[in-house]
């Protein structure tokens, strides 16, 4: 299941791709009217049929596969390179187009497949020069360009390398920022729906079980009141901290907003869950949190096979509320 950040950088890659496949196709077009004007009819052809082949597929490539459009770009640029490679290899001037192919094969794929496509093409061009230059009368200026075209072709493979490994870096740490309560360091309500979906949907496939349980601190707003959101703030982020070290490395725990957390629990039924709310209920209750004693009320569900995630947290925000009219408690629902 794809996250909005993997959908956003999904369809910023396929942006890119059809940007190279206007370029392509305009450089076709191009090329097709050069290679006709000086009589090579077998090359302008294939010019201007791979840019007839390309207009079609990027406007109507949505109906394709997400990798369709991505696959296309790296075949037509083959073709322009294979095409160039064969068909003007004595004169080395289109050998300065090579050290685009790193950065193409990085943007248009990713790290993996850049890293292998980058080193595949080097290895095909290196072997094809030398072996056509036993056939062709290639100048000693060729022969330069080639050294030049290599160092350039390295060069931007190992920066389009790092500048991909970075940028994969900052997006997983942004994607980890923008998924955290910074003032109790748990998950926010954006880290807990996107990694409760990701339970529900195991649930759901292995029939596994899976309960929640959510709290609310009782009369919070009187802690506010009394001794300032200073000390609010005291007793979340060490409310937070506390219940972190209690629960299972395998349990999600956040924050909804304000005094209220939730606790999803897997393989646990409701009864289990209850249990473990109640442990939790009386140590908040015996332990002090900024020099206070509060307490806390708690609801309790368990997942119904084909339910959302929604109606899960509703049905849990109910019993919650049920406990709150009574205060230090738990209900199941």
């Amino acid at each position: 299941m794809k996250n909005l950040r993997e959908i956003l950088i999904w369809k910023s890659r396929q942006n890119v791709a059809r940007f190279y496949l206007w370029i392509f196709c305009i450089l076709g077009i191009f090329l097709f009217y050069e290679d006709y004007h000086h009589g090579k009819i077998t090359s302008a052809m294939f010019y201007i049929i791979v840019s007839v082949i390309i207009l079609p597929a990027t406007l109507f490539s949505k109906k394709h596969s997400d990798h369709f459009i991505d696959i296309l770009a790296i075949i037509v640029t083959f073709l322009y390179f294979l095409n160039r490679s064969f068909s003007q290899l004595h004169n080395a001037e289109h050998l300065i187009w090579i050290p685009i192919f790193p950065l193409l094969y990085f943007f248009l794929l990713n790290k993996k497949w850049g890293s292998f496509l980058s080193s595949v093409s080097l290895l095909i061009y290196i072997f094809s020069y030398y072996f056509y230059e036993q056939l062709n009368d290639i100048k000693p200026a060729g022969h330069a360009i080639f050294i030049q075209s290599i160092s350039a072709y390295l060069i931007t493979a190992v920066i389009s390398y790092f500048f991909e490994h970075n940028w994969i870096r900052t997006q997983k740490d942004l994607q980890v920022l923008s998924e955290i309560d910074f003032l109790t360091n748990i998950l926010n309500r954006r880290g807990l729906e996107n990694k409760f979906l990701e339970y529900l949907d195991i649930a759901s496939r292995y029939k596994e079980n899976l309960s929640v349980i959510q709290f609310d601190l009782d009369k919070f707003k009187k802690i506010n009141d009394t001794y300032g959101h200073e000390t609010g703030d005291k007793v979340l982020s060490e409310l937070a901290a506390f219940i972190a070290r209690q629960i299972r490395k395998s349990d999600l725990f956040g924050r909804l907003g304000g005094e209220e957390f939730i606790i999803i629990v897997r393989q646990v039924k409701a009864n289990s869950a209850k249990k473990m709310a109640d442990k939790f209920r009386k140590e908040i209750e015996i332990h002090k949190f900024a020099n206070l004693h509060i307490t806390a009320s708690f609801g309790v569900t368990e997942y119904l096979h084909g339910e959302t995630m929604q109606k899960m947290i509703s049905r849990a925000d109910r019993a919650m509320y049920r406990s709150k009219l009574k205060r230090n408690c738990v209900t199941v629902l």
